[in-house]
This record gives C-alpha cells, sequence and structure tokens, in this order.
C-alpha cells in the first residue's frame, strides 16, 4: 500500500446501490479550512456555515441487495415504480424522441435491467420501520411517509446548488445518499442562458451495473440548448441519451437523465472513461466532462481521530463506498467497512472538541494515491505527547517519507504556491530568486512554515537556467521546479562556428540496424504528435528492427474543460498509455498545482532501466526533457509498482524529482505564473549513466530536449557515441521533433524521390538551419570530424559509401 499525504479540497457526497449507482449531485460548495499535520495547526476553529432555507422533495428507497451490498439508499425525483415510474417514463421518453437508439439492444437491456431491479426496492421506513433521513444541517429527522415520499424545508448552505442527505438505522449506522435538486429547481420553465452543470465530478459503476446521473441548469431548458450525452471509450460500457421527467405531472426541462451501463468486466482490471454532456444552442459550446470508473471491489479503512488532549465531543469518518460512514467512539476510534478500490480516494475526517469551554471544529482529508488493500492505523489528529521519562542522552537520527511518499509533492506544491504569487509581483526570475532566498531563511518578514522548514535543506536557483530551481529535501531527495522560457530565443549554432568542419572521414555506418526509441516526453510535442511515429516507420521500412517505449496517448480526468482548443495529442483514446489528472484549467487551485499521472496501459511506456542497454543499439533516439546535468526518463507514474520498486533501491544520487510545466496547456507567450500547472518526472544525472557504461562507439545517439548538447559537452554523458546530436540551450519542443524528423529522413534519403541518402554531416548541416528561433543543434562527429561520413544503411547508401 502506497503512503497517502494531505490536500483540501471541495467536499463531494457520493452513494452506490446494489447493481445501480445513483451519482450524487452537485457537492458543497464549502472550502474546507486548510489543516496539516503540524501540530501547531491542527487545531483550527472553524465557524459554522452560513445557512438559508430552501425546499426540497423526492422519494427514499432501500434498494435490494446481496451479499456486502445488502444496505443502500437512493433518492428519486419521481417514484421507481407504477404508471408514471422512472422506468416507465425513461422508455416513452426514448421510444418518442429517440426511436433509433430506443431500438437498439443494449438500451432495451438498460431498460431492462434498470426495471427489474427499482421493483425490488422499498420505500425508507417499509425497509425498516425505525429508519431516520437526515440532512447535513438538520439535527432532527425528516419526515418520511409510507411510500417514501418526504417534502419539507432544509437548511442548506448559502452557496450550496443541491442538498445532501443520509440514513441512520439503529442510531448508530450512517449511509450517505445522494444529492438532490432544490425543489424549486423541478418545476422551472428554464431558458437557453443557463449554466449548465453535473451531478457528479466522478460517475462509479459495478461491473455489469447501471448507474444514474443527472445534468441540470438553473434559468435552462437543456432540450432547447440541445444537450447532448456522449461516452468517449465504448468498451467500457453503454450510455442512454439524455430523457427528461414529469414531475407530479408537469414536464420539466432544467434536469436531465442519463443511464450509463458497465461492461461486465471480470478480468478486475480498472476501466475508465469519460462521459461529455454537451449543449450546442443558447450558450454556446458548454461541456462537463464527468469521468467514469469501474469499481470491482471494496476494503475497509480503520484508525484512530486524535484530538491533541481537548475532549472529543462528537465527530465522524467518511470517504466513498456502500458502508464509507462512521461516527467516532468515545476514544475516536473508528471503522469504515466499504470503502470503493481506487486511485486518488479521499477520506475525510471531521470532529469537534471542547477547547475550555469552546466547541471548536476540526476537518482533516488524508488522500490515498492507490488504495487496493485493507487500511489500518490510519489515524488523524494529533497523537499524544507521551510523558517524558528519563533515559539516556543521545541525538536520535530523523526518519523521513521513503522517497516515492507523496508527501515531497504536498511540501514541494506549498512551496509553488509561494511561489506563484511572488512571480506575479516581481516577474518569473525575481519570484524565483526570492523564493529561494525565503527557502534558505533569507526572508526576513516572511516566515517559513514549520512543516517546509523541517523538510528542507536548502534551495538553489539552477546555475544554468535563471527560470528553474532547486529543492533540497533533508531527507536526501532533490526535487526542481521549472518554468517555460516565455520569451523567444534567437540562436545560432556555436559548434558550426568555433570548430573547422571537414568531411574527410572515411565513409562508414552504424554497428547493426537496431534502433531504440524513447519518448518519455513524446506526448508533449502538440500538432507534431505525428513525428516519432513515422521515423518509426521510416526505420522499419529500411528493414531496421526498433523498439519504441515511451509515452504517446494519455487522458485528462478532474478539473473543467481547459481552453484554448487542445491540441489532437490531448483527443482520449480507446486504451491512453497514461493518466494525468488535473485541476481546474486556469481557475483557483486551492493549492493543488501538480498534475499526478497513473498508468492505464502500462505496455510500451520507458522507464529508467531502458536507459541501461543503449550499446546495444545502432541508433538510439530520445525524446525527453533535458537539462545541463539531468535527462528524463519518464514521468512518475504514481501508481506503478516497478518505477516505484525502482526508485527505493537505487542510490539516491543517481536520479531527481523535477516538475516540468504541462505543455500542451500553454502556448508560446500566452501564460502568466498564475496559470501553471506542473506533471512531475523522474530525471537521471550524470552518475546514472557512469553506473551504467556502455559501448556506444558505434552508434548514432540523437537527444531531442533542452540542454542535450550542455548534457554531452560539459557532462560527458554519451562521451563515446560515434555521432552525437543535443540541442544546445532552450527549445521549443514540436520545432525539435521537426528537425529530428527531417535529420532521419535526409540520412535514410527518404525527404524526396529524387534525393540520395546523406551522411551525418550532410543531413545535419541541412537540418541546423531549419529555424532561427528557439531551436539550436550541436553534433559531434570526433575531436576531429572523424565520423561526419557515417551513413545509415539503405541500399542506395551502401552504393555511396563505396564510392568514397
Amino acid at each position: 500500500m502506497k503512503s497517502s499525504f494531505i490536500k483540501y479540497f471541495y467536499i463531494i457526497f457520493i452513494i452506490i446501490t446494489i447493481g445501480i449507482i445513483f451519482t450524487s449531485c452537485g457537492g458543497d460548495n464549502n472550502i474546507i479550512t486548510p489543516v496539516t499535520n503540524n501540530p501547531q495547526n491542527i487545531n483550527q476553529s472553524t465557524p459554522p456555515p452560513q445557512t438559508i432555507t430552501k425546499h426540497v422533495a423526492g422519494y427514499i428507497y432501500a434498494t435490494s441487495g446481496q451479499g456486502s451490498m445488502a444496505e443502500n439508499f437512493i433518492i428519486l425525483d419521481i417514484p421507481a415504480t407504477g404508471q408514471d415510474s422512472f422506468p416507465a417514463q425513461m422508455s416513452g421518453y426514448l421510444q418518442q424522441n429517440y426511436p433509433a437508439e430506443w431500438n437498439k439492444p443494449e438500451i432495451q437491456e438498460i431498460y431492462t435491467q434498470l426495471s427489474d431491479e427499482m421493483v425490488q426496492w422499498k420505500p425508507l421506513l417499509q425497509y425498516k420501520s425505525s429508519a431516520q433521513l437526515f440532512t447535513l444541517y438538520s439535527d432532527p429527522p425528516i419526515n418520511v411517509n409510507s411510500d417514501g415520499y418526504f417534502e419539507t424545508d432544509v437548511p442548506v448552505q448559502s452557496t450550496d446548488d443541491t442538498v445532501g442527505f443520509e440514513v441512520v438505522l439503529n442510531d448508530k449506522e450512517h449511509f450517505s445518499v445522494n444529492r438532490t435538486s432544490f425543489a424549486d429547481l423541478l418545476t422551472s420553465t428554464g431558458g437557453t442562458d443557463g449554466q449548465l452543470k453535473s451531478c457528479s465530478k466522478t460517475v462509479f459503476a459495478l461491473p455489469g451495473g447501471i448507474t444514474i446521473f443527472k445534468i441540470f441548469a438553473t434559468a435552462m431548458n437543456l432540450k432547447e440548448s440541445c444537450l447532448t450525452f456522449s461516452l468517449d471509450n465504448s468498451s467500457i460500457g453503454t450510455i442512454t441519451p439524455p430523457f427528461y421527467l414529469k414531475i407530479k405531472g408537469q414536464e420539466n426541462f432544467s434536469i436531465a437523465y442519463g443511464v450509463f451501463k458497465a461492461v461486465n468486466n471480470a478480468s478486475g482490471m480498472a476501466k475508465t472513461g469519460i462521459i461529455n454532456a454537451k449543449t450546442s444552442n443558447g450558450v454556446s459550446g458548454q461541456n462537463i466532462p464527468m469521468p467514469v470508473e469501474i469499481i470491482h471491489e471494496t476494503v475497509s479503512i480503520s484508525g484512530k481521530v486524535f484530538s491533541g488532549g481537548s475532549p472529543l465531543i462528537d465527530g465522524n469518518v467518511k470517504s466513498i463506498g456502500p458502508k464509507s460512514f462512521c461516527h467516532l467512539d468515545t476514544e475516536g476510534n473508528y471503522i469504515l467497512p466499504e470503502v470503493f478500490e481506487g486511485t486518488n480516494r479521499e477520506i475525510i475526517a471531521t470532529w469537534w472538541t471542547d477547547d475550555a469551554g469552546k466547541r471548536t471544529k476540526h476537518v482533516e482529508i488524508r488522500y490515498v494515491d492507490s488504495l487496493n488493500g485493507n487500511l489500518t492505523d490510519f489515524n488523524f489528529g494529533v497523537p499524544p505527547t507521551p510523558t517524558p521519562t528519563f533515559t539516556p542522552i543521545y541525538t536520535p537520527t530523523p526518519t523521513y517519507p521513503p522517497p516515492t511518499d507523496l508527501y515531497y509533492e504536498y511540501i514541494t506544491e506549498k512551496i509553488i504556491e509561494q511561489k506563484i504569487l511572488w512571480q506575479e509581483e516581481l516577474g518569473w526570475e525575481q519570484g524565483i530568486q526570492k523564493t529561494v532566498n525565503w527557502l534558505n531563511g533569507e526572508v526576513i518578514d516572511t516566515p517559513v512554515p514549520l512543516e517546509i522548514k523541517e523538510a528542507i535543506r536548502e534551495a538553489k536557483v539552477n546555475e544554468f537556467n535563471s527560470y528553474s530551481m532547486k529543492i533540497y529535501f533533508k531527507s536526501g531527495v532533490i526535487d526542481g521546479i521549472t518554468d517555460p522560457n516565455p520569451f523567444p530565443t534567437t540562436v545560432t549554432n556555436t559548434y558550426l562556428q568555433n570548430s573547422v568542419i571537414t568531411t574527410s572521414g572515411q565513409a562508414g555506418t552504424v554497428k547493426n540496424l537496431r534502433v531504440l526509441m524513447l519518448g518519455p516526453a513524446a506526448f508533449e510535442t502538440g500538432d507534431h504528435h505525428w513525428v516519432f511515429s513515422n521515423i518509426k516507420s521510416s526505420f522499419e521500412k529500411n528493414h531496421y528492427t526498433v523498439t519504441r517505449l515511451g509515452v504517446f496517448t494519455y487522458q485528462l480526468i478532474g478539473g473543467q474543460t481547459p481552453t484554448p482548443s487542445l491540441p489532437p495529442s490531448l483527443t482520449p483514446t480507446p486504451i491512453p498509455d497514461v493518466m494525468f489528472f488535473y485541476p481546474a484549467f486556469k481557475e483557483p487551485k486551492s493549492g493543488k498545482y501538480i498534475m499526478r499521472c497513473s498508468v492505464i496501459n502500462g505496455e510500451g511506456l520507458v522507464r529508467p532501466e531502458d536507459f541501461t542497454h543503449m550499446g546495444d543499439y545502432g541508433v538510439v533516439y530520445i525524446m525527453a526533457h533535458g537539462f545541463t546535468n539531468l535527462l528524463m526518463a519518464c514521468p512518475f507514474y504514481a501508481n506503478d509498482e516497478q518505477l516505484n520498486n525502482w526508485i527505493t533501491h537505487v542510490p539516491q544520487n543517481y536520479w531527481e524529482y523535477h516538475e516540468m510545466a504541462f505543455s500542451p496547456f500553454y502556448e508560446e507567450g500566452e501564460f502568466t505564473p498564475k496559470d501553471m500547472i506542473y506533471y512531475r518526472i523522474i530525471a537521471l544525472r550524470p552518475e546514472f549513466f557512469r553506473a551504467y557504461p556502455q559501448n556506444l562507439s558505434g552508434s548514432l545517439v540523437y537527444v531531442n530536449g533542452c540542454s542535450t548538447w550542455e548534457l554531452h559537452d560539459t557532462n560527458k554523458v554519451f562521451p563515446d557515441a560515434k555521432v552525437y546530436i543535443g540541442n544546445s540551450g532552450w527549445i521549443d519542443i514540436g520545432k525539435g521533433a521537426l528537425g529530428a524528423y527531417n535529420f532521419f529522413k535526409y540520412m535514410l534519403g527518404e525527404k524526396n524521390s529524387f534525393m540520395a541518402p546523406m551522411s551525418a554531416r550532410e543531413a545535419f548541416n541541412k537540418v541546423s538551419d531549419m529555424f532561427t528561433i528557439n531551436y539550436n543543434p550541436e553534433m559531434d562527429t570526433g575531436s576531429k570530424n572523424e565520423n561526419d561520413n557515417t551513413y545509415l544503411y539503405t541500399d542506395s547508401a551502401t552504393v555511396i559509401m563505396q564510392k568514397k
């Protein structure tokens, strides 16, 4: 089980039913007051929320169940059974408005399954006469009729769009229930200019199960606005078109419903996708993506909430799953019997203490990156300080989390938050310099928080790049932060200027017909995403055996749809290589600045070990972020056991973390510090390459990234390559990709039908002047340029070499 760390943002409540999951509508818009594991900050008083009264109505049911899913509860706007029931109205609307879709077998299967399951549901009090229904802010229970209907006024926060509920059984078992809309929305006639809202940030489904979800809008007629639903990954299931219900006999087009049926994925492998809800009329371009996650297992989580020595009044712990809510006992203990497995799972603890007669509220959220087994001793709060006893005096050795722990990401994000504030005030470079001075204790008027001070040994501005800084943790972990240079740079080829270039060397070729292509940053080439595959095809047409590893496709999960329009490499694919979890684009990020990368399809991904056998290949092409003393190996795949095992067991001076700007979001010169969103990479140091010496004397090595010439020239990485090509200083990643593409095309004689294959020097001279802005390739063919006449194997090149 991977370690957890703390983060804070909006609370979302979701409830599962047997076979059917009804996604919770909306969520509290209340931002949780940030607290940390620091004992001096944990006891923060939270003022009572400002509430208003809203009218709510609906039908509350207990679903039928089996095994561990026996007790689940759901609220509908209309009855589950009868003449005007939910299934009956769904079928009537789809038959009339989407006859072709209705007649599809998969839609018929959804309707049949929905009807069969709903007929087994029982109104709440028929299920258990002592059951009670509460809202989040009301102490007295809500009156529920025998048919499950309730209607009342309840307190909600003034910023809420929906109401959250819970069911209590036997005065001790608590179950979260899906949120529901206010009653005034049920009678809204709407227009075309309202704001589209989703009922859930994430849609959860069981294998073979069905999920009901809702899209709603105030002052908006969704039918007239041409609302549509689409599923980006058809391999995970089926989705119905949007349909609308009559509520108390009145048509309502402010709330749209949809049903998703998940595939019965018996393999147990996680499946994900995105449901897009889009309007094309009224306020144009509104689109809400709802990530879909198919759940297979539940796990238990248990632990204790420590009150820091103050008397504990009350409290609870909750997460997402069928039995994922628990009140604390008098000692602060809790157990959540059934929480959904999955990534980025959050567990929320809320408790009240008596501090000298004052009732103080505490909220803490712990985040588990990959929840795939039972958790014990998962504690919150501040454990009491043990009573000191006399022991011999000694200096203990500090213990720090392992390098894979997301503690380091948490600390770095806190630093990024302060860095961005100063960059907005002072500019990019000056903001970085002041952040470094601050971490080193040189900014007196802004104290460094204790949690950062205890973690960081020192910080430095990168001596080769004033847009980059390094953080040195006391544990030995190093984390860099690099901002993109926002200004174009005009460059000239200094290698050609300062060298006497001759081509008198004997003609020769690389040592074999094997090619290694490593593309850890290939997914960032935007409009030039085709380059990597095209280079591979060119080699294969000339009888080379190509090994291609990298990150080529990805999916974005979370936040809002980024604007402007994203390049083709952002288009979701059926099985992307990785998934990035990102905050709302260009919106307040609640302290979240680093997008987490998780593996979806691990086959063909690049990892650090793939850089240890380059000597086996005649041609090596690498597309990666580079630095004067670092080379990117891969993104940090947070859920990848193989990568985490490598990080844990290799010497710590072989690698560093680095936070890179997620370049597909940014166009040259069109971003400010507050827009920055980063992703974490693993970067290899020169010590790594010296630990794995390789014979590259017969190889052509092309490393396409920033400062990869300095990596070779200054730090002697790949010193014995027969031909080495890298870039000097900062480059545009798209231009670098095109440069490499044309270089190999020239060498293989594929640039056009009448051009013969070129030597390395001839091809390099062709591409070195392609661009004058943000592109500066350099080439090393030996101290006397004796390998200028190196060719790649082709039938035509053999003839040319014989002539030379």
